[in-house]
């Protein structure tokens, strides 16, 4: 194609373009624009990589309700399957995996600023804390035994770390918050 016919193109594209908009003057003002919530989306586009991550033969996998990543880019999936703690590198090689007996159905996972691993179970009814490595530092709440006071939890739902080294996990019902320091 030489450029005369693509001038002529892009100038026809123009001179349509230049109709409409007189057509758009002379009809009623448009209405302004809605506010709506801001639509801003920063993720960086991806392409699924079905080889990732490169599980073991013989590991089971399952539903993955906790996904979060270390200081040392590595992944970590808290899955409902054994062993339910499994860590990745970037590359997908799996780091370590590990269980614990309060682990029976994966719910959340967050890291301390310590870089202690914190786990909620919904059939347990706890939140522990780990280390990276799988052993047990702490528990709260009373294993396998439901309840919304202070000392019980009853499926503990997600939790956010606060900036001043506590760990708050809200309640079902009723609802309110219970805290607790992460050093």
């Amino acid at each position: 194609m030489t450029d005369r016919p693509r001038s002529l193109s892009v100038l026809l594209v123009l001179v349509l373009n230049m109709g409409n908009l007189g057509a758009a003057r002379s009809a009623e003002p448009a209405a302004p624009p809605q506010k709506s919530y801001p639509h801003v989306n920063l993720a960086a586009s991806y392409v699924v990589d079905a080889a990732w991550p490169q599980r073991p033969q013989g590991m089971e996998w399952g539903q993955i309700p906790g996904i979060a990543v270390d200081a040392h880019d590595q992944i970590w999936l808290f899955v409902r399957a054994k062993p339910p703690v499994q860590v990745y590198d970037a590359a997908g090689k799996l780091v370590r995996a590990w269980d614990n007996e309060y682990i029976d159905h994966a719910h959340g996972i967050r890291f301390g600023p310590d870089g202690t691993v914190w786990l909620a179970d919904n059939r347990t009814h706890v939140v522990m804390q780990f280390t990276p490595e799988g052993k047990l530092l702490k528990v709260l709440g009373v294993p396998r035994v439901p309840g919304d006071d202070l000392a019980h939890f009853n499926r503990p739902p997600t939790w956010r770390s606060h900036r001043r080294g506590t760990c708050l996990w809200p309640t079902r019902r009723p609802p309110r918050t219970i805290g607790e320091a992460l050093s």
